[in-house]
């Protein structure tokens, strides 16, 4: 259950997010805007010796 401190900063997130979609600023990953949304593969940690795949 979200107390009124925790919907304040979504509730500002969701505005904010409108706006930009809105504003068409959002891209994606492969055509991005201003701003992107998507999903990158990613993995975390340090890279192992040798490893140049970055």
């Amino acid at each position: 259950m979200e107390t009124s401190c925790d919907a304040a900063p979504v509730s500002r997130l969701e505005r904010v997010l409108k706006r930009l979609d809105k504003q068409d600023a959002v891209g994606t990953v492969e055509e991005p805007g201003s701003f992107f949304r998507g999903r990158l593969p990613m993995r975390w940690g340090a890279p192992a010796h040798g490893d140049d795949t970055s």
